[in-house]
């Protein structure tokens, strides 16, 4: 099944019921990356996996598969967004940029897990899908063109697939992993979800090793919150939740 913009406008409402609230995460491409003096290689506030900042040529697909960890609530709200996210080339008349990406919003909504699938093209998010579950199977696969953007998520294990698109982009900066979840253009703090395996990640039809993505750390205020494997096959890894914040 394919739910387009068209086809679904509602929202999946998240948190008090009277307020529909809107899952997103923070922009990894947006958060400065630097050189950790406690960790090897690149670190970032908001996201763990490998990044792909300077491809051969401009990323066009980006896709990756993985199976949805269990989050344990300790907080009344968390969580974590497996995803694919990638941002546009700057726009030289307005100096800014967009992201498009897919994954699953991994939350607590008052202490309960909430499995929340997840799209954004040209920066808005979409929560018109329905509610996923722990232990599925998902592909996320983002594709830039210059006439449109399309943006998908396939659930392998339930066999549905949800969609939307938008207008051209081009794509400078694929980031592969977990990132920060928001709900409200707030971000929530990290509950455990032990690891996240991810295979078949791949930009542009090419492995992250050919492509010569950078692993990213996430530290925030100095602590190591998620770690990422090195890649195997080129193309797989493990992120591994190490503290929560």
């Amino acid at each position: 099944m394919t739910v387009s913009t068209q086809a679904r406008a509602a929202v999946t409402t998240i948190g008090v019921a009277t307020v529909a609230a809107m899952m997103g995460w923070a922009a990894p491409a947006g958060a400065a990356m630097h050189t950790g003096s406690r960790v090897s290689g690149l670190t970032n506030p908001n996201f763990a996996g490998y990044q792909v900042q300077s491809p051969k040529k401009h990323i066009g697909t980006v896709t990756e598969t993985f199976v949805i960890p269990s989050i344990t609530c300790k907080k009344n709200y968390s969580g974590v967004g497996p995803s694919v996210i990638v941002a546009s080339t700057v726009n030289k008349k307005t100096n800014t940029y967009s992201n498009s990406g897919a994954g699953v919003g991994v939350a607590c909504v008052h202490k309960l897990p909430k499995y929340q699938s997840i799209i954004e093209v040209d920066s808005t998010f979409y929560n018109d899908q329905p509610l996923l579950a722990a232990g599925d199977r998902v592909t996320v696969t983002t594709k830039m063109g210059k006439h449109k953007v399309a943006v998908t998520l396939d659930d392998l294990t339930s066999n549905t697939k949800f969609s939307h698109t938008g207008k051209g982009a081009t794509g400078a900066t694929a980031d592969l992993g977990c990132a920060t979840l928001q709900i409200n253009k707030h971000s929530l703090g990290l509950d455990p979800f032990g690891k996240l395996k991810v295979t078949k990640a791949e930009v542009n039809g090419k492995s992250l090793k050919a492509e010569k993505a950078a692993k990213v750390t996430w530290v925030h205020k100095h602590h190591v919150l998620v770690t990422a494997s090195k890649l195997s096959k080129g193309k797989n890894f493990t992120l591994t939740f190490k503290r929560s914040s």
